[in-house]
């Protein structure tokens, strides 16, 4: 179960919303990161309750 968890922290989009938040935060824009990290996390919950059986 963790495993599939931690495999939908994986792939473009989310290498894509890691790489924008972690510019953010090297540039001091805490709102932009706290967003991002948001859409992250709704991103990962959402792939794993479309792939969970």
């Amino acid at each position: 179960m963790w495993l599939k968890f931690l495999k939908d922290c994986t792939g473009p989009i989310a290498y894509m919303i890691e790489a924008a938040a972690i510019v953010s935060a090297i540039i001091n824009h805490w709102d932009d990161l706290r967003s991002l990290d948001l859409q992250h996390c709704l991103d990962v919950r959402f792939e794993y309750y479309q792939n969970v059986d």
